[in-house]
């Protein structure tokens, strides 16, 4: 880069061949010692030439002779190959290869097209190794951000494996598509939550489908989330993509039964008995809508059955009546459109309606609709419009747009008087949303502190950039939830005693300055 401002980049051409090395169509490197045609004072035509598909790059010192080193990964493979740089800062040159880089410990091998970074994991100043995929199709999208430390320093890395699963041990990560909702499935009174998968891809490379189980086993007014199973009721046996959950005390025995839509446009069911959920039966009562079922059971015209609402590949709302009995349900489609809901965005066939209905705080029906590229939809004035066409309030509840194939579920999970939402997406992971009367972080101030190592087992270090005095430090989880509070006098505590997880450190200094940073433990 030659010059301009910060906001603008010229590049001059400097060499069509950095390093004389060409790569192929093998995952074992690139060919050394390759002489390449022209100079960059000649014009050559690249109108017609044949481009490589795809590497990503890490360039940097390894061993300390002042040159860059090279570490490539292929579009198509597993592994990364790692370049020794035998020239100089003016000249580059590689000499050699090692295509189970980093071999000195367990090598990086995973699906795939693997792209490697460095930064500073421990707070130490050395900076560590980052493996994960840059395929967001064909990668594992589990067990696929391989954390190696370094041993050394900035001048001579000596990289250690450490895990597979970095930064994802501490979440809740269903692989893709995950699709949350809150239900009791044990019917102790408490919330808990059911997430479906589509898919998990991990270390093992199978693709597995499935319902993962959450159960809460905190307190009404203090919810604490727990992984029982991540194969409810083994639906992944069947191999069916796109399990989309919902459960419902359909028979009216005093359980709740389980659902699955399913990518084939029908309904999963499993019949609660005695507490153990059993072998599915397929296509529910016959309903059908196509592609991509996404059931939700809500008695929406309050006769005291449970209607079904489906979402599904189109963008619209099925809703099928229940006419039948409490002990005895029977659905009837009423309407392939209901409300007149269509979450297509504008030009596409595809919209990947996702619903779910309840009662606000004022006791009126509101209808939100996740879709394919993320917004949720929130649609009121339901009551008197349930044969026409509900009022769409907003495309971006929550002024939030989460990701695509965004889903949604809500509950008063803290007996706040308040619904909570969680929200799904194509990436895997969740989005809790709780209702708080302080959101906004009032008098704050930023970069003020650092905290390391992180992640941390143990002991946990707070470094002052300022000369700030604190008054106050609390530790919180994700959910906002105060968890501890820390002496003021001291620069490290004993976190030993935290499962793992994110969690926050709150500081507040004089005149109510505060500042808020994260850490992990693991």
């Amino acid at each position: 880069e030659s010059f301009w401002e910060c906001d603008s980049l010229q590049f001059d051409l400097i060499d069509y061949c950095w390093g004389e090395i060409n790569e192929g169509a093998s995952c074992t490197g690139a060919d050394l010692g390759i002489a390449c045609k022209g100079n960059v004072d000649e014009i050559i035509d690249l109108t017609n030439a044949r481009m490589h598909v795809g590497s990503t790059v890490l360039a940097f010192d390894k061993d300390g002779d002042n040159d860059k080193d090279l570490v490539l990964g292929d579009v198509t493979c597993s592994n990364l190959v790692y370049y020794k740089n035998g020239g100089d800062v003016a000249y580059a040159e590689m000499v050699s290869k090692d295509t189970s880089f980093p071999s000195n410990t367990v090598s990086v091998k995973f699906r795939e097209y693997l792209a490697s970074f460095l930064l500073d994991i421990t707070g130490d100043d050395n900076k560590d190794l980052i493996v994960s995929t840059n395929d967001d199709n064909f990668g594992l999208n589990a067990d696929n951000i391989w954390y190696y430390k370094n041993l050394n320093t900035n001048d001579t890395f000596d990289f250690d494996y450490v895990q597979n699963n970095f930064l994802i041990e501490g979440t809740i990560d269903v692989g893709a598509k995950s699709k949350p909702v809150f239900a009791d499935y044990n019917m102790d009174g408490l919330m808990d939550l059911i997430i479906g998968s589509d898919y998990f891809y991990g270390e093992s490379e199978i693709k597995k489908y499935s319902l993962w189980l959450y159960e809460n086993i905190g307190t009404l007014t203090d919810p604490e989330f727990t992984l029982i199973i991540k194969d409810l009721a083994e639906l992944s046996t069947y191999n069916i993509p796109n399990l989309f959950p919902a459960m419902a005390d359909i028979d009216n025995d005093g359980d709740n039964d389980l659902f699955a839509g399913a990518s084939d446009g029908t309904i999963l069911f499993c019949e609660n008995v005695s507490g153990v959920f059993a072998a599915p039966e397929f296509s529910y009562h016959a309903i059908d809508i196509g592609s991509n079922s996404a059931p939700v059971f809500f008695d929406a015209n309050a006769d005291g059955l449970l209607d079904l609402i489906i979402g599904g590949y189109f963008g619209n709302i099925f809703f099928y009546k229940n006419t039948g009995s409490i002990t005895e349900p029977s659905f009837i489609l009423e309407n392939e459109i209901w409300g007149g809901v269509d979450v297509r965005e504008i030009g596409y066939v595809t919209g990947y309606s996702t619903p779910c209905m309840y009662k606000n705080e004022q006791d009126s029906l509101i209808l939100l609709v996740g879709s394919e590229f993320g917004k949720i939809h929130k649609y009121d004035e339901i009551e008197d419009a349930l044969a026409g066409e509900f009022h769409e309030r907003d495309s971006t509840f929550l002024d939030w747009i989460p990701g695509f194939h965004s889903t949604v579920s809500t509950a008063d999970i803290n007996a706040d008087g308040f619904y909570d939402f969680v929200v799904g997406n194509m990436r895997g992971g969740i989005q809790f949303f709780m209702y708080d009367n302080d959101v906004a972080i009032e008098n704050e101030i930023k970069n003020t502190i650092t905290v390391y190592p992180n992640p941390v087992s143990d002991k946990l270090y707070i470094k002052y950039l300022q000369d700030n005095i604190p008054e106050q430090i609390t530790v919180m989880n994700i959910l906002s939830q105060h968890i501890n509070n820390l002496p003021v006098q001291q620069d490290s505590f004993d976190v030993s005693f935290l499962s793992s997880g994110i969690y926050f450190l709150e500081i507040i200094f004089e005149d109510n300055k505060r500042t808020v940073t994260s850490f992990i433990i693991q």
